[in-house]
């Protein structure tokens, strides 16, 4: 077994993001069981996903710390929501024009969370820094050891996820396959005045 943040930061990214698509599945509405708190929700959800030790699992929940990182998780849902509000209000113009051209806020409020989870989930003291992974997950010793992982900074850490943390969304036309495709949007450029001659 190992802690979260002893692995190579390709293999943690890997386990931080299907940790964080189980807390987004537990914390969005249309897919959360409200019949428990958002504590318990999560941590029954973790235990399916069989990348973590079972001995994480002892109790009900988790500790204080990781709990109260799952309700910044849940406020910063929030937010999202709210900014989908705002840009569902700013393409109906587009939509009128071109339906289906604007990507749906559904789509962009799950990108957002899962990635800003992602980053959260793989800081080197957060809350789930300790949290022991199953190595019959592809996780080996070698690649696990202090020396390497001593070397690595914050700053080349936080490097990597903004370079490396590619965001998968499901698109809205194709729900029922469940296909998943990469976005990549480019930094629009500034569109220079045409001068008469």
């Amino acid at each position: 077994m190992s802690a979260l943040s002893a692995l190579p930061m390709p293999k943690r990214r890997e386990i931080a993001r299907i940790i964080a698509h189980e807390i987004f599945e537990c914390i969005d509405p249309t897919t959360a069981d409200e019949t428990k708190v958002l504590t318990e929700r999560v941590f029954a959800a973790l235990y399916e996903t069989n990348v973590i030790e079972n001995k994480e699992f002892y109790g009900s929940s988790f500790n204080a710390e990781r709990c109260k990182l799952l309700r910044t998780f849940a406020m910063f849902h929030g937010q999202a929501m709210d900014y989908a509000e705002l840009y569902n209000e700013c393409i109906e113009p587009v939509q009128a024009e071109a339906p289906n051209f604007a990507m749906s806020s559904d789509v962009l409020v799950r990108m957002y969370c899962k990635a800003h989870y992602t980053r959260e989930l793989c800081i080197e003291n957060g809350p789930f820094a300790d949290l022991l992974v199953v190595q019959g997950n592809g996780v080996d010793d070698d690649d696990c050891s202090d020396d390497d992982n001593d070397n690595i900074t914050s700053e080349e850490e936080e490097g990597s996820l903004s370079d490396d943390d590619d965001i998968i969304a499901t698109s809205s036309d194709e729900s029922s396959e469940e296909e998943e495709v990469a976005v990549s949007v480019p930094m629009p450029k500034k569109h220079k005045n045409k001068t008469s001659d």
